[in-house]
């Protein structure tokens, strides 16, 4: 399993990217929240700023290299600060 520690924001962020090509949709759609962190749907409940884990499958984390050879121009031109940061030592990681 890998994960990435992103805000509400950020995880809405990589939804509108994904849609668009610019971020794995594999990686989107197979997003969850790790155990014990807070229920997504309560979220009047969860403070803006804060990160918590989201996981997914190794299998469908092999789409982020794959999305930089396919098209290396495009791939995470409209990730920015601390998100695109975030996403590249993701993509380090993948083994």
């Amino acid at each position: 399993m890998y994960s990435l520690l992103l805000t509400d924001r950020e995880v809405s962020d990589l939804g509108f990217l994904a849609d668009r090509g610019y971020f794995p949709s594999e990686i989107y759609d197979d997003m969850a929240l790790a155990d014990g962190e807070f229920d997504p749907d309560d979220s009047s409940e969860v403070p803006a700023d804060l990160e918590r884990r989201w996981e997914f499958s190794e299998s469908v984390a092999w789409s982020l290299p794959l999305l930089r050879e396919s098209d290396p121009d495009a791939y995470l031109s409209c990730l920015g600060g601390d998100l695109l940061d975030k996403v590249l030592k993701l993509a380090e990681s993948i083994v």
